[in-house]
């Protein structure tokens, strides 16, 4: 079958062809396990493919419709509790703007180090 043709079948109506489908493969398998040759051999080949088609678009579908109820959920945004750009600038208490950072010194290291004799 075509994917164009099962789209627009019914989700129950893929579902019993899905059913169908298995229950032909298994017994497809049943005469090959069994020893006798079968009929059409590209029957299997066709039957696992047209299985994997309708599994597909039933996925689809379950995908597009928890994805309309996502949008359903979703509200309008909050607005927001502190906006920086509105934000008033306090300005620095005086003891905190008087205190200078202090420069730090660097120690050298002595040159020479250990002598010998």
């Amino acid at each position: 079958m075509k994917p164009k043709e099962l789209r627009e079948m019914g989700e129950e109506s893929l579902e019993e062809k899905l059913l169908e489908l298995r229950t032909g493969l298994s017994k497809e398998r049943g005469t090959i396990s069994s020893g006798t040759k079968p009929e059409n051999p590209g029957k299997i080949k066709q039957m696992r493919r047209d299985i994997a088609r309708i599994l597909t678009i039933l996925n689809e579908n379950q995908s597009m419709k928890t994805e309309k109820k996502q949008e359903k959920k979703e509200m309008p945004e909050k607005k927001k509790l502190f906006d920086i750009k509105k934000a008033v600038k306090i300005p620095m208490k005086k003891e905190a703007s008087k205190e200078k950072k202090q420069p730090v010194k660097k120690i050298k290291a002595k040159k020479g180090g250990r002598k010998t004799k």
